[in-house]
């Protein structure tokens, strides 16, 4: 009877309660259906043109729900075995969208939590991503998110060829985005007692700029998430 219990315990349960994670093939993984067809491409391959310029490997992944665990223990989980990010250099990000619960989490790697801090849920997650959630614009929301994560990581503007200057970012939005971005550099600079200037070859020695390796891997590189990052509701 003894043996009948542990064997409950140690084999079944865990089977009842496994969370079933998604597996990741492209940056865009929208298991609740809550992307249209375009706006699915179209971030894919804004999550390729950034990989492309900063190596940093994005992934975007909607679920139903969150399977009765926190917002931050399914990221934290999914990212491990994901692999978001490049081996040794960690510099994977994941924004994850629960659509039953109505909360998402930005779940940031080692490599990239000195450009991207937990105080980034000001700019990213209470200025872009919630006002955009309540309105269920989706696609928009994390579009302009990574339009920012990307000024973060490089220090630079992205500026999209085809793209109708009419619905890109007041000139007001962008100082304010490059403005925290400074005050991050200064914040960062005066803990460490150095001044990092952002494109240095002298940064940490990891190499920001290089091609890609999602699509032509067919996966992601194998990096770890430092369990920094912030979410919330919408």
């Amino acid at each position: 009877m003894i043996k009948k219990v542990w064997f409950i315990i140690i084999f079944i349960i865990p089977l009842v309660y496994a969370i079933n994670y998604p597996i990741l093939t492209k940056y865009v993984t929208d298991q609740a259906d809550i992307l249209s067809n375009e706006e699915e491409q179209k971030l894919n391959e804004r999550a390729k043109q950034i990989e492309e310029q900063t190596t940093a490997e994005i992934a975007i992944v909607t679920i139903n729900s969150l399977e009765g665990i926190s917002k931050e223990q399914y990221a934290t989980e999914l990212f491990e075995k994901a692999g978001i990010g490049k081996k040794e250099k960690d510099n994977g990000l994941l924004i994850l969208i629960a659509k039953e619960e109505r909360e998402y989490r930005v779940e940031v790697g080692y490599g990239l939590e000195e450009f991207i801090p937990d105080s980034s849920k000001i700019i990213i997650g209470t200025q872009i991503l919630e006002p955009y959630f309540k309105q269920d614009k989706f696609g928009e929301g994390i579009y302009n998110a990574l339009d920012t994560i990307q000024i973060m990581i490089t220090g630079q503007e992205y500026t999209e060829k085809e793209s109708d200057t009419s619905s890109t970012w007041s000139l007001i939005k962008i100082v304010l985005i490059i403005f925290f971005f400074i005050l991050i550099i200064i914040a960062q600079s005066r803990r460490r007692g150095l001044v990092f200037i952002p494109g240095s070859s002298g940064h940490r020695g990891r190499g920001r700029f290089g091609s890609g390796g999602f699509g032509s891997s067919g996966g992601f590189g194998g990096g770890r998430s430092g369990g920094g990052g912030f979410g919330g509701k919408f």
